[in-house]
């Protein structure tokens, strides 16, 4: 996953569900709490793989037994500017990685998961917003080699999107605050997911993910 301006990622798969929330820090009803200074979050025993090459602006965590494969590309290596945290159970394989903080193990990140799922579980009960994204909701995303961007509507609460899969495939999803100040993004996705090949999720205007 390539995440230049990446807020969390919401829920692993086990959950059937992923949440995006991205956008102003300004305050709302759902918060990131003890995963907010987390680039991308891998709930619990899952599998992260990624032996092509990935960019991430922010801190990696990784939860209990989960098994990482990010050996990446020794020509195109993977670049995590920031930490990387694994809980306990962990097994890795980090070669081929350029990072520019430290790697911490058996590091608890039983908090942040907690805050994380609380977090995805508040964004899926909120409704779809209103004139946003108003030909993607509902529908499933996918975009191979492409591009499409997605304006905010509003700063009074939540841009909601509701989608039933998202794949990208060298493909970037871009979300502009649309010179609405304090504008944020959330993205439900209720089926499948998937980033392949150069794919990113970004945001673009004057305002970033909360790092």
């Amino acid at each position: 996953m390539s995440g230049h301006n990446e807020a969390a990622d919401g829920r692993d798969s086990r959950y059937g569900a992923v949440s995006f929330i991205c956008g102003g820090a300004s305050a709302s009803p759902v918060t990131l709490g003890a995963a907010t200074s987390y680039g991308v979050l891998v709930g619990p025993n899952s599998t992260f793989s990624d032996t092509g090459s990935f960019s991430l602006t922010g801190n990696l965590a990784f939860g209990k037994s989960d098994t990482i494969d990010g050996s990446g590309n020794s020509n195109t290596p993977n670049e995590v500017y920031g930490n990387v945290y694994e809980d306990i159970g962990v097994t890795s394989d980090l070669t081929n990685n350029y990072l520019t903080g430290s790697v911490y193990t058996s590091y608890s990140l039983a908090s942040a998961v907690n805050a994380v799922n609380a977090a995805a579980a508040s964004a899926t009960a909120l409704s779809a917003t209103s004139g946003f994204a108003t030909a993607y909701q509902n529908t499933a995303i996918s975009l191979s080699s492409s591009s499409i961007t997605l304006n905010a509507v509003t700063s009074l609460s939540e841009n909601v999107l509701d989608i039933t899969s998202l794949s990208l495939n060298s493909g970037t999803l871009t979300l502009n605050d649309n010179g609405i100040s304090g504008a944020k993004f959330i993205i439900n996705v209720t089926g499948a997911f998937s980033l392949t090949g150069s794919s990113k999720i970004q945001v673009t205007g004057g305002e970033r993910a909360p790092t």
